[in-house]
């Protein structure tokens, strides 16, 4: 992932998160994405709790995020 993402608000924005390598990871495995604003959307996975989300390895190259309109700043997105 890269270390910096900026988000326009309401813009989809690619988020490229690559795992590997290739077949160490089991293949139902989900990627947990901690940090995001309350009212962030992100177009894969689903939310786990408030600013969490649970997205699946395999829908990571086609992942994008919608920031909201009602935040700004800086936000530290945690990965596991």
């Amino acid at each position: 992932m890269a270390p910096v993402i900026l988000a326009e608000p309401e813009v989809e924005t690619s988020v490229n998160i690559q795992v590997g390598p290739d077949g160490a990871i089991p293949r139902q495995t989900f990627l947990r994405i901690r940090g995001l604003p309350l009212a962030a959307r992100l177009s894969e996975g689903h939310v786990v709790s408030p600013g969490v989300w649970a997205v699946p390895l395999a829908a990571l190259a086609a992942l994008r995020l919608l920031a909201p309109l009602s935040s700004s700043g800086r936000t530290e997105i945690q990965l596991s």
